[in-house]
């Protein structure tokens, strides 16, 4: 007997690498230097900003229906953890300030946390990032805690694990 292969979006779990976890690495030795986009008035976001804050960096685009999938989520953690330290930062990846905009008036719920653009694909390309979606949390130090990549990798039931492990000094 076969085994039965999941698919989503039509494509099958099986044709899809698993989730890429990349736990307590540093990013780069110098993290004030780390660029994850450019807020939406065109100002640099640096991964320093967010330094004693746990921050979950979503690299996104408006055609992918897995990204349109993850934002209710990710806005849902958003609001279970922002009390307790965590930042959130969409970076839309590759796209117009018109395509953002589009896709955020057509969001069911609104989203609340930061969203950030990289219309050159230059930051998320220094992330390892080659395709959308792709989310990483930081700790509060900076250093990756744990890597999603793809349709499949996101689990929103492991980032809520390792928030509560991160900000468990905050109870």
């Amino acid at each position: 007997m076969k085994p039965e292969v999941a698919t989503a979006y039509g494509i099958e779990q099986s044709a899809i690498p698993p989730p890429e976890p990349i736990i307590g690495s540093a990013i780069s030795e110098t993290v004030d230097e780390v660029v994850l986009g450019s807020s939406m008035s065109g100002r640099p976001i640096y991964l320093s900003e967010f330094r004693g804050q746990a921050l979950l960096v979503n690299y996104w685009a408006s055609w992918c229906p897995p990204c349109w999938a993850e934002m209710p989520q990710l806005q849902q953690i958003y609001q279970e953890y922002r009390l307790r330290g965590l930042e959130v930062v969409a970076v839309n990846s590759g796209e117009t300030r018109v395509a953002i905009d589009s896709f955020l008036d057509r969001q069911r719920t609104p989203l609340t946390f930061a969203v950030a653009m990289d219309p050159q694909q230059q930051a998320g390309q220094a992330q390892g990032v080659s395709g959308v979606p792709v989310t990483i949390l930081y700790g509060m130090d900076g250093s990756v805690v744990r890597r999603f990549t793809g349709m499949l990798g996101f689990d929103p039931a492991l980032i809520r694990q390792d928030l509560d492990r991160m900000l468990a000094r905050d109870r």
